[in-house]
């Protein structure tokens, strides 16, 4: 049987509203009758990156008509963008007032640069003794930073140390880490 295919991937927001058309496909295929077939198709991260906003998923529609019969097909799924997650490295625990390292890590696992970086680290009771500044504004495809932070302990307790990096391509990049005060 002759079977045309119509596969459409759009990004949506919060509220259901569409925004960018990002990927539209069509293919004739052919399948015996009584059988199942995949049809697959591929999004690239470079091209959706610049055309979604941080809180969007990706909404896919297949639509499927059968030639011969007039039979038709329809399914949407939606999809969360995965964001990687920022690697936060802390000692398990330090006194009131002591001075700490906390190693940052990141890898941009993307074929291409991400620009206009800023990072962020930050904590109750956990203070930094140098701005929390990302050396760098551009990381490259595929490259990893690394940098060391110093804190300053100032109350006692668990404490949560979180990280967020914004880029122009993607924003909302966390990672965090418990650290205990005594």
């Amino acid at each position: 049987m002759d079977i045309d295919v119509k596969i459409t991937c759009v990004s949506t927001y919060y509220n259901g509203s569409t925004g960018d058309q990002l990927l539209v496909m069509t293919e004739n295929v052919q399948v015996e009758a009584g059988r199942e077939i995949t049809v697959d198709a591929e999004l690239a991260g470079k091209d959706y990156l610049n055309r979604i906003a941080t809180d969007s998923t990706v909404a896919v529609f297949c639509t499927a008509r059968v030639l011969q019969t007039g039979q038709c097909y329809f399914k949407k799924e939606s999809y969360q963008v995965d964001r990687p997650d920022i690697q936060l490295v802390v000692p398990d625990s330090v006194s009131a007032n002591e001075q700490f390292s906390v190693d940052f890590s990141y890898t941009n696992q993307l074929d291409i640069d991400l620009t206009e970086c800023r990072l962020r680290i930050d904590g109750p009771g956990l203070q930094p003794l140098h701005p929390t500044k990302l050396f760098k504004s551009t990381i490259s495809a595929g490259e990893t930073i690394n940098q060391t932070l110093t804190f300053k302990a100032r109350s006692v307790g668990v404490k949560e140390l979180v990280s967020l990096l914004h880029t122009r391509q993607l924003q909302n990049l966390t990672g965090s880490a418990i650290i205990t005060v005594t």
